[in-house]
């Protein structure tokens, strides 16, 4: 199984532009992964903030596919209140059965 698009969210920024930013969630033996996707199609990396990380991108850790993306889905939504990013619209697309 490959990567599943678990949250997708459209944003309004400061200069008015509209973005999408996705998570995507991936099984990994014993828990799932989440990443986020930037707009331009790149992933949030781990020296986003911290310029000393490496430049791989940041993974988020959960039990479920909806709990990796939860988490970071709350890192993502803190990130656009920091930015004063409107959201415009939120589209959770994990099946209900996952």
């Amino acid at each position: 199984m490959g990567q599943e698009t678990a949250f997708e969210y459209t944003v309004r920024t400061r200069q008015k532009t509209d973005e999408t930013y996705t998570i995507l969630v991936e099984q990994a033996p014993g828990h799932w992964i989440a990443q986020i996707r930037l707009p331009d199609g790149s992933f949030w990396t781990m020296n986003r903030f911290d310029p000393k990380s490496p430049a791989l991108p940041k993974q988020w850790v959960g039990a479920t596919p909806a709990a990796a993306a939860d988490y970071a889905a709350r890192i993502l939504t803190n990130y656009f209140a920091n930015e004063g990013m409107e959201v415009l619209r939120r589209r959770y697309l994990l099946e209900a059965t996952s």
